[in-house]
């Protein structure tokens, strides 16, 4: 495959999962009562997409019997590094630490971290457990 199709099917694969993350974040936001999202809620609904996201990459990784022979396969560079990538994004989690920094919350940011990191990883590994 030529270059121009990969960076076609990151693009793509980006905007899919830039649109299914939105989505997302709305869904759980959607639970909170209406005109009062705070930063806390915000992170929570990070977290949990950033969860679903590291699930549904996990699922992909794991019905790959080499996932790094595959990184010029513009169906696998679709999935893992566009859609995956876009949904689970660390430009966010940064936004939701900063903003809760902001109000003095230095406890609460270092839950969110963590929280998201390790949940994450173990969202990861039952994908990965899960798919085949």
């Amino acid at each position: 495959m030529t270059e121009i199709s990969l960076w076609l099917a990151v693009g793509t694969g980006g905007a899919a999962g830039a649109v299914l993350r939105g989505l997302l974040f709305r869904a759980v936001e959607r639970r909170s009562p209406a005109g009062q999202q705070t930063a806390s809620d915000a992170a929570r609904s990070t977290l949990i997409v950033n969860v679903l996201g590291s699930l549904l990459l996990g699922s992909i990784l794991g019905r790959i019997p080499n996932p790094s022979a595959g990184l010029s396969d513009p169906a696998l560079v679709f999935w893992v590094t566009g859609l995956c990538g876009a949904v689970t994004t660390f430009s966010t989690l940064c936004e939701d630490a900063i903003g809760l920094a902001r109000r003095g919350r230095r406890v609460q940011v270092a839950v969110v971290l963590l929280a998201n990191t390790l949940l994450g990883i173990a969202a990861l590994m039952l994908g990965l457990a899960t798919a085949g």
